[in-house]
């Protein structure tokens, strides 16, 4: 061997045995032991854990076909491949495990089948009022209006067309929302009160509702209007104020001091110096207008009387000059006609 080689061996050597190169091994080695636990922890937790779960799932499952022959041949079939009576006999076996969803799709079943028009009737309200209790409220609804079109002269068309109402009333968003829905329970609603004369049992309930809708809208217009005043939309406020004022002023009773209030908010955005509200002003905005209702009035009858005045003054003397600075404060200066020929 050469003598490089043999000092390389040597340096090699001293390397392995130096006490940081030893050090470094076992950190490394030690390191490699605890990720291996940990791992191994791991596995044991998510083991133990999934026999917990099993364990307690554990319950027999019945196969298919057993559960189907317990029941009824009536339903083991599909509700589509009954026939007329089969389909009563089905009606009546769901009504009893209280499946709403089974039972309305027998009565679907049943009107498409059905060709008598008494029968269809009857089955026509059996099915909205399913859908009514199953909270279906939507297809209930159009199934109750549908009832009363086509039925106008039966004797349940009262309570098919309160129940119409109830659906939609039952479904009111709130009053920042979209309001289409109420506005279709107003419409039903003013068409119940409509025939007052014949329909007496639920009156007084419709009217409560009709009420109730009508401020529900009458808040939603509210809001979009200060929406458009406080964005400096003027044009699209005063549009939704007379829009406001020609759907619910005669509609309800307590909304003149609410339409003042609005029509004082849209004057303060259109002329602020004007409006600017006084320290001597009261508190609330209601008691606001009241005080600058009544200074109106003072100050056209200044401005009246000051009209007179002037009138009065310029019919007694023409060669009078009336130097007019403001309605309020009357402030005149005469001067005599200088006859400027005779003069010099």
């Amino acid at each position: 061997m050469s003598t490089k080689n043999i000092f390389l061996l040597i340096m090699f050597a001293c390397f392995l045995t130096s006490p940081l190169t030893s050090h470094t091994l076992a950190t490394k080695s030690s390191d490699k032991n605890k990720t291996q636990t940990k791992a191994k922890k791991r596995k044991n937790k998510y083991q133990k854990a999934k026999e917990k779960q099993q364990v307690s799932k554990k319950v027999i499952k019945k196969p298919k076909w057993k559960k189907l022959a317990n029941l009824p041949e009536v339903l083991r079939k599909s509700y589509k491949s009954l026939s007329d009576t089969e389909l009563d006999e089905a009606i009546l076996l769901y009504k009893q495990q209280k499946n709403l969803r089974m039972v309305a799709r027998c009565l679907e079943r049943k009107t498409s089948i059905c060709s008598d028009t008494q029968k269809l009737k009857n089955l026509k309200l059996k099915l909205a009022n399913t859908y009514f209790e199953k909270e279906d409220l939507e297809k209930a609804g159009t199934l109750y209006t549908e009832f009363a079109l086509l039925y106008p002269g039966s004797t349940d068309t009262e309570e098919v067309e309160y129940r119409a109402i109830l659906c939609h009333v039952y479904r009111l968003p709130d009053h920042d929302r979209d309001q289409s829905v109420t506005r279709q329970a107003i419409l039903l609603a003013e068409n119940f009160l409509q025939r007052k004369k014949l329909y007496k049992k639920y009156t007084a309930d419709v009217a409560k509702i009709l009420k109730h809708c009508l401020e529900k809208l009458f808040d939603n217009e509210v809001e979009i209007f200060k929406f458009h005043a406080n964005k400096k939309n003027l044009k699209a406020a005063e549009k939704r104020l007379d829009s406001i004022v020609k759907q619910f002023e005669k509609r309800l009773e307590n909304t003149k001091e609410k339409i003042e209030e609005l029509r004082y908010i849209l004057a303060k955005n259109k002329d602020p110096k004007k409006y600017k509200r006084p320290k001597n002003a009261p508190g609330p905005l209601a008691n606001y207008i009241k005080w600058v209702k009544t200074e109106r009035k003072e100050e056209n009858k200044k401005a009246l009387t000051f009209k007179k005045q002037y009138e009065n003054l310029r019919d007694k003397s023409s060669n009078d000059i009336l130097d007019i600075t403001s309605p309020g404060k009357q402030k005149t200066k005469r001067r005599k006609k200088i006859d400027y020929v005779s003069k010099f």
